[in-house]
């Protein structure tokens, strides 16, 4: 069994053609500054950015993803890349927050179409 820390880091896919995704880029900037985590922006388009997406099984842009190692802890979609859904999903997942359950399942936005919109 072993007892090394997860090693979080962010995930960005995005699109040059991704209107939603140019709107969020400054937003998932400073989610990943604010929680201290290294982030990757990895272009939809490249075989290196569909190539991490298949893996992971991200199957629209913007997606915001927390990784540790190759599991998705959480991924937000679209319009619910926000700053306030970043920090309380976060909060899960800080080895010092009390009571986080780093086992929990992930939470998964619905995918509605390429343009990253999710329907209210």
């Amino acid at each position: 069994m072993s007892n090394a820390k997860p090693e979080f880091r962010l995930l960005f896919f995005h699109a040059e053609w991704c209107g939603v995704c140019h709107e969020k880029t400054p937003v998932v900037d400073g989610i990943a500054r604010d929680a201290g985590l290294p982030l990757e922006v990895l272009d939809w388009d490249t075989e290196d950015g569909q190539a991490k997406a298949t893996g992971l099984r991200i199957q629209t842009v913007p997606t915001l993803a927390l990784v540790d190692g190759e599991r998705v802890r959480f991924r937000l979609v679209g319009r619910m890349i926000t700053p306030e859904t970043a920090t309380h999903l976060l909060g899960m997942y800080r080895p010092a927050s009390a009571g986080a359950n780093p086992a929990a399942p992930e939470q998964v936005q619905p995918s509605h179409g390429g343009g990253g919109d999710v329907p209210r």
